[in-house]
């Protein structure tokens, strides 16, 4: 279905009432031939509202589509007209030429790469942390898929079972994997943690401080201060990637870490 300049209007009012970053324009299906004139008309009408566009590309599509647009887009980043290129995030085992390109093509421009609807773990192993594999492929930052849980505690007021706040998954930013609490708890096995939301608490104590009773579901606010957790510590981490990047040892940077030397393979990808 073609988009209007009035659709694109409505996109423009609906995310100027989240005073976010920036005025994104979503994906286009693959069968939509109109992506130049949609994405110029974008981003002449988010420019001329003095906002910053971001226009997505899917990750999963035809290796020549997904050429043709991301070329549409450094045609804009040339100009000047945008700064950042936006990506949806499908399995680079999959769709492995486009992530090449995005290396090969992309990342040598000046321009920002934004990941959206990254899974927190890889599908492929089920525990390494997908964000921290993807920068191999030079991209910038990422936002994580929301997950929400269903209103299903019918047992709100009474603490949720222990043995299911074990099964939760906790970041272990050493290796880069994700792992149950279990690990923690049955092994009596320090956190190590300084974050804000663990810092002083060994694995008792956290589900002390984090087992709500009046939640959605069960394990709703342990599960938040995980997550927390996790940003607090993958912040700190990709800071220190940072500085392997900036001195060219991120190959090394990944040999150090188990999660992502266990997860990665080897691809033509240069590092």
């Amino acid at each position: 279905t073609p988009i209007s300049k009035k659709d694109i209007h409505r996109f423009i009012m609906l995310q100027r009432a989240g005073e976010l970053d920036f005025i994104s324009m979503p994906s286009i299906p693959s069968t939509n031939t109109e992506f130049d004139r949609i994405a110029d008309s974008f981003t002449e009408e988010i420019l001329s509202e003095n906002e910053e566009p971001l226009i997505y590309v899917d990750m999963g599509l035809d290796q020549d589509i997904f050429r043709n647009r991301v070329s549409t887009l450094l045609d804009l980043v040339h100009t000047g007209q945008i700064h950042t290129i936006g990506l949806i995030y499908r399995s680079w085992t999959k769709y492995e030429q486009n992530y090449e390109y995005i290396w090969d093509k992309i990342r040598p421009e000046e321009v920002f790469l934004q990941m959206s609807e990254v899974p927190r773990e890889f599908a492929h192993t089920r525990t390494t942390s997908t964000m921290h594999l993807l920068q191999k492929f030079g991209i910038d930052s990422f936002s994580v898929r929301l997950v929400t849980g269903r209103n299903t505690n019918k047992d709100a007021g009474t603490e949720t079972n222990l043995n299911h706040l074990l099964t939760k998954r906790r970041f272990d930013p050493g290796p880069l994997v994700f792992r149950n609490f279990s690990d923690w708890m049955n092994h009596n096995a320090s956190l190590e943690c300084d974050c804000p939301i663990c810092t002083g608490k060994t694995p008792e104590e956290f589900v002390g401080a984090y087992r709500g009773r009046y939640e959605n579901y069960p394990g709703e606010t342990f599960l938040a201060a995980n997550k927390l957790h996790e940003y607090y510590r993958s912040t700190e981490e990709f800071k220190l990637s940072r500085c392997y990047i900036v001195d060219g040892e991120l190959k090394d940077y990944f040999k150090n870490k188990d999660g992502l030397r266990s997860s990665d393979r080897p691809i033509q990808t240069r590092f």
